[in-house]
């Protein structure tokens, strides 16, 4: 069994996050509604995440605690490497000539169905998901709720 979990789950990935770093290796952000004039700056692993986002619980007890997070991780890995090539590759003077290249040897292809893959991920892990099943979940508890009574 699993000893360590992994409480600061990421709903936008760190490798993702780590592009937009300064040399500091901190990000640039501002809190819309908090204080959207002021910006803020703060390492990968503070933002974009909260805390056991990803988890299930049932009376109070984790369902297959880290499982999504896990299988996120393992993911993540596998689109980083494609990620990174294709930021370097934009950063290049001759980025054209570049793209071309990778177009006529087909290296495009992958890595172009890696971000693809990589977006929808990103769809789908969000807060707006994440509250989307939240209200489905509360509505289906109602109803359960109402058919006892």
């Amino acid at each position: 069994m699993k000893k360590d979990y992994v409480k600061k789950q990421h709903y936008i990935p760190q490798f993702a996050l780590k592009s937009f770093q300064n040399k500091q290796k901190r990000i640039a952000y501002t809190n819309i509604e908090k204080n959207p004039l002021r910006i803020y700056y703060s390492r990968t692993d503070n933002l974009m995440q909260e805390k056991d986002f990803y988890e299930i619980k049932s009376s109070n007890n984790y369902v297959r605690r880290n499982s999504l997070e896990d299988d996120y991780s393992f993911f993540e890995n596998y689109i980083s490497t494609d990620f990174k090539r294709f930021l370097e590759l934009t950063k290049q003077p001759n980025f054209q000539c570049e793209f071309i290249k990778i177009i006529k040897n087909d290296e495009w292809a992958q890595i172009e169905a890696t971000l693809l893959f990589y977006i929808g991920t990103l769809l789908i892990r969000g807060k707006n998901v994440k509250k989307f099943f939240i209200r489905i979940q509360k509505r289906q508890q109602l109803t359960t709720t109402l058919c006892i009574y």
